[in-house]
């Protein structure tokens, strides 16, 4: 992204970050562009970088094949997605479920559904603050590793959590 800045009498283009013009009067051209100094921008305009929102982070989560319960490695990283959403509070998460494509189409979405609904149940069990939060299922139609039909694939069983 770019920002333009414009008098009555030219423009200049600020389109890298940290730099900087100065304006001494509408009828006069806008200075050249030159360099600002990083840290002294940061410490100049904390508060309000402070105040801007986070980028959002995603998790994954993996699940046996034809269940909601998670791999164990899958439920080493709970913990985590606690603190992450604690250390955010309040936001806004998103769980989006997954399958394989073994299986029926229409089972195979009940099931992701399934799964993104225990990870929210189990937030919720934990006292989660969250401002608002988004359960859906994509079932087997976005897999992250492409297969054909009635493949059980491990990492196409997931959850997808985005906490922002």
């Amino acid at each position: 992204s770019a920002v333009d800045v414009t008098t009555q009498a030219g423009t200049v283009t600020l389109d890298k970050p940290y730099t900087q013009t100065s304006l001494s009067a509408a009828t006069a051209s806008p200075q050249s562009v030159t360099k600002a100094d990083e840290g002294e921008i940061n410490q100049k305009y904390k508060s309000l970088i402070d105040v801007l929102p986070h980028k959002p982070v995603s998790m994954l989560f993996y699940f046996e094949e034809g269940s909601s319960q998670l791999v164990p490695e899958s439920k080493e990283q709970i913990g985590s997605l606690i603190e992450l959403i604690k250390k955010e509070e309040p936001c806004i998460v998103d769980i989006i479920g997954h399958s394989d494509t073994a299986g029926a189409e229409q089972s195979n979405y009940e099931l992701a559904l399934s799964r993104a609904q225990s990870l929210k149940s189990f937030l919720e069990e934990n006292q989660v603050e969250m401002k608002k939060v988004t359960v859906q299922s994509f079932g087997e139609s976005d897999p992250l590793i492409p297969t054909g039909d009635d493949v059980a694939e491990p990492k196409n069983r997931r959850v997808e959590v985005t906490v922002r």
